[in-house]
């Protein structure tokens, strides 16, 4: 794919054609680039799109309570309070049926698979009994007789509601559910039509596994949510650029019984409300993701050859009021019957990689609780493509976290891509290509992307992306056909957050690391 207008094009045509996925994401890279749910947010906002990804099919097998679930393992230092298997009786609809109002259809697999081509011939994205259960726990909590949920109608086989011990449901390292609000009783199909107007809410529901969230207390709920997508009041900031002048209220955090931490913001734009709510569970327990939107956006229609706006709210199709209230969203996700979703990976040490801690300096630590997944392909993206290119040999994800010389919190993942014999000049050149500028988009001005020099005889090449507005860095180094990429980011949104002490100190890293691999340190 070549850009995100021509992204969302594509999705379109191969939906209608029943070929792949609304989008499936590597989580490997998810975890690189701290985006993971953005493109899924982008595809279920956007009515005219969603429509063609109703992905979903009925199963008919008994769905009860969640057995059968590898308990979370405790990061270094931390404890885990067990499931709460006996909790206060409350009325909750039949999880069976959860594929009759929730759509999922963004995922992401933890071995990656979920890249390749021809997915759905020989696997689906499996709905265990305990993301159905909880999801049916969170709808009922939000409206008790489900009148407001508008019905999805279920079609093809590739979404299944299967036993937590089902190999694709351990396989799932992030599963991402649409659901409609409605106040007219209308179905999901016609809320979703391009010529829908009857008035409609967005609630996205986002579990995720522990390697892809961000470590509890580093991350502003901002990060957290990355809504960047949701625009309440866009203005064009450039070409293809654009920004938001709605501004997110304060983060607020707190601690629930079982440990688990509970994040909410909102920002709103006259009646037009957003909301991010997040529950993470203590260790390897994962987070479950609320985000709610008390409207629907003008549908999104491709045109050729033209830039295509980001979505933004449809005044036709504006709820009355604000029905899901932020505090409804923090009850349902306070629910202490919600157990962790998916199936934790386990916490392993840090690989035998040239990096570790030490080479980023005093005080900093391996985070085994963000150490999982491995590399699954080469990821090319300056907002004009998103080039994934598959490796020749996985290798094991290392996470890091500590300061930078100017004192920031910062977290870093380290990878090397191994590439095909001989190719790793070319896709150096690829990466280089496309490090400085590009194509702004709704979230990130890459236009401003620049590049950074290290010194000569820094491996066999060497340079330093600097990712705008993202508070993020990238170190590729190459070594023969593999690939170095060590990202850095600031644990909260800052933006221009890096010093140039903190510049200076990633050459200075980078030069590390070559010497290292180079047996010269």
């Amino acid at each position: 794919m070549n850009t995100d207008q021509e992204w969302a094009r594509e999705l379109f045509e191969r939906s209608r054609q029943g070929e792949e996925p609304a989008w499936i994401a590597d989580h490997a890279e998810m975890m690189r680039t701290g985006q993971r749910r953005n493109r899924v947010r982008a595809l279920a906002a956007s009515g005219s799109v969603l429509a063609t990804a109703a992905v979903v099919a009925a199963v008919g097998i008994g769905v009860a309570g969640g057995v059968d679930r590898k308990a979370p393992e405790p990061a270094p230092g931390t404890s885990v309070a067990p499931p709460t298997k006996t909790v206060a009786a409350k009325a909750v609809a039949d999880p069976a049926k959860v594929l009759d109002y929730a759509d999922f259809s963004g995922f992401s697999t933890k071995d990656g698979k979920g890249n390749a081509g021809g997915f759905f011939n020989n696997y689906y994205i499996a709905v265990s009994t305990t993301t159905a259960r909880d999801t049916m726990r969170l709808l009922s909590t939000l409206d008790p007789a489900l009148g407001h949920i508008a019905r999805t109608a279920p079609i093809g086989d590739r979404v299944r509601l299967v036993p937590d011990t089902d190999p694709m449901a351990q396989d799932m390292a992030s599963l991402n559910a649409t659901v409609l609000w409605t106040e007219s009783g209308l179905p999901a199909s016609a809320l979703q039509s391009a010529k829908a107007t009857a008035p409609t809410g967005t609630l996205l529901v986002s579990y995720v596994d522990a390697a892809g969230e961000n470590p509890v207390g580093k991350a502003t709920c901002i990060t957290d949510g990355d809504t960047n997508t949701d625009l309440l009041h866009p203005v064009k900031t450039s070409a293809n650029g654009w920004m938001d002048t709605a501004q997110w209220g304060p983060c607020t955090k707190s601690t629930l019984p079982d440990g688990s931490t509970l994040l909410s913001a909102t920002k709103s734009y006259g009646p037009y409300v957003v909301t991010d709510v997040a529950r993470r569970f203590p260790g390897t327990g994962g987070e479950v993701v609320l985000e709610w939107h008390n409207y629907a956006d003008i549908p999104q229609v491709p045109t050729a050859g033209e830039p295509m706006a980001p979505p933004q709210p449809d005044p036709r199709r504006l709820l009355s009021g604000n029905p899901v209230a932020p505090d409804k969203l923090v009850a349902a996700l306070s629910d202490a019957g919600l157990t962790p979703p998916l199936t934790p990976e386990p916490v392993t040490a840090p690989s035998n990689t040239p990096l570790q801690p030490f080479s980023f300096g005093p005080g900093w630590k391996a985070d085994p609780a963000g150490s999982h997944g491995s590399t699954a392909a080469l990821t090319v993206e300056n907002g004009c493509v998103y080039e994934q290119h598959t490796v020749a040999t996985k290798q094991p994800i290392d996470s890091f976290t500590g300061t930078t010389p100017s004192g920031i919190q910062a977290d870093a993942t380290a990878s090397v891509d191994i590439m095909a014999a001989g190719s790793g000049p070319h896709w150096m050149d690829d990466l280089r290509q496309h490090g400085t500028g590009g194509c702004d988009t709704a979230a990130y001005r890459f236009s401003l992307d620049t590049m950074s020099p290290v010194p000569a005889g820094t491996g066999d090449d060497a340079f330093i992306e600097n990712w705008y507005g993202q508070d993020r860095v990238t170190i590729f180094i190459r070594f023969g056909d593999d690939i170095m990429r060590v990202d850095v980011s600031a644990s909260a949104q800052n933006q221009h957050a890096f010093t140039q002490a903190d510049k200076a100190w990633f050459v200075d890293l980078a030069t590390k690391i070559a010497a290292r691999v180079d047996g010269k340190s």
